[in-house]
């Protein structure tokens, strides 16, 4: 299987606008064959360094959020 690997200033899966869009197009890329991991951002989190990422599952979508 085919990976597309998602990656922007976004909140998954509908945290804004743009984490709307990029949940609709991984529907469409899901659809095509492809196995869709998505990386953005989080809203809740403040910056730390070192930067840590956290993992989650939505409707069959792995995602990482900084």
């Amino acid at each position: 299987m085919k990976t597309a690997l998602y990656v922007g200033n976004f909140s998954f899966p509908f945290g804004n606008a743009a984490g709307k869009r990029v949940y609709a197009n991984g529907k469409i890329l899901r659809v095509l064959g492809y196995q869709v991991v998505y990386v953005g951002m989080s809203g809740k989190r403040r910056l730390s360094l070192p930067l840590r990422a956290s993992k989650g599952s939505y409707d069959g979508f792995t995602h990482y959020s900084f």
